[in-house]
């Protein structure tokens, strides 16, 4: 028996709702951007990192996920309305607040594969770039893996594209879908976000560690850096640690925040409220103190 008050009739109405306003070509009223932290294994009280991340807060106060924005989006081809929001709110957001961003290295934008196939879409947004270089400099666009191998060629073509320009460029959800090292070849991509599956079973079986230290001596060697998800104990991020991951995204860092409370911090390690999570990082600054960094500012375009 199911009721018309429901979870699952609500999101459905949701997402009704969504596709109605983006078959109209109009953008949603309502749509917000949150941000959560990056933070730096090597040195976490030294830089200021993070994601941006949308949201779609209703008239009644209800905010819908991401997910519910996304899925309607792809599902009628119409992604490039919601990612040309994202992105031209993020650059607009991250040029007026230049100054509190200092210790900003990278912000993570997500571009979905319906927009990446969208030539119209693309040009304005090469347009874009061009007019806002100062903003481009902290963006790390972000793409999800799935994606990324669908058309290799006509992909690394738009990578280099945007590193050229001065953004970097992520491979996002790594290990959840074809998880080839093989790939990772004819891509020249900045950094490599591990999906939270593989980050979830790291801390908890061998094989699951093997294999983040198999990705993390890779990504290393390739010149990349490494973001591992889902970061929401100390048993995942000493093993994010262990296997020389660069950098942890997830509960046990922060949830997403308001765009004002980056603005307030002076690092990724500002939002942690776990004791232990903390006395732990503390550790790791300290370590780095002592040694040379492990991960040296580049300047050859990838994160630092």
């Amino acid at each position: 028996v199911m009721e018309s008050g429901d979870r699952f009739f609500q999101q459905h109405q949701d997402e009704l709702d969504l596709i109605n306003c983006l078959e109209r070509g109009e953008t949603p009223q309502g749509l917000f951007l949150v941000m959560q932290p990056e933070l730096s294994l090597s040195r976490p009280f030294d830089s200021l990192n993070f994601e941006i991340l949308v949201r779609l807060r209703k008239p009644d106060g209800t905010v819908v996920p991401a997910g519910t924005i996304i899925e309607a989006a792809e599902a009628h081809g119409k992604t490039a309305i919601i990612d040309r929001w994202v992105v031209t709110t993020a650059i607009d957001w991250l040029e007026r607040n230049a100054q509190s961003l200092e210790r900003t290295h990278f912000v993570g934008v997500n571009l979905s594969g319906g927009s990446l196939n969208d030539e119209f879409f693309t040009a304005e947004l090469f347009a874009l770039f061009e007019q806002h270089p100062q903003a481009l400099s902290k963006i790390c666009i972000e793409i999800t893996e799935t994606v990324a191998i669908t058309d290799m060629r006509n992909m690394q073509r738009f990578i280099d594209r945007v590193r050229s320009m001065g953004a970097k460029v992520g491979l996002d959800d790594f290990g959840a879908g074809y998880s080839s090292f093989g790939y990772l070849k004819g891509l020249s991509v900045d950094a490599l976000k591990l999906d939270g599956s593989l980050v979830r079973d790291a801390a908890r079986s061998h094989s699951g560690m093997a294999i983040i230290m198999a990705i993390g001596g890779l990504v290393n060697s390739l010149g990349m850096k490494s973001v591992g998800e889902f970061a929401e104990d100390l048993l995942t991020l000493r093993a994010l640690v262990d296997a020389g991951i660069d950098y942890a995204q997830g509960y046990g860092i922060s949830k997403p925040v308001d765009p004002e409370r980056i603005l307030s911090a002076r690092s990724g390690a500002d939002f942690i409220e776990d004791l232990e999570i903390l006395a732990f990082v503390q550790l790791l600054q300290t370590q780095a103190d002592a040694t040379l960094s492990l991960f040296p500012d580049s300047q050859s375009g990838v994160l630092h």
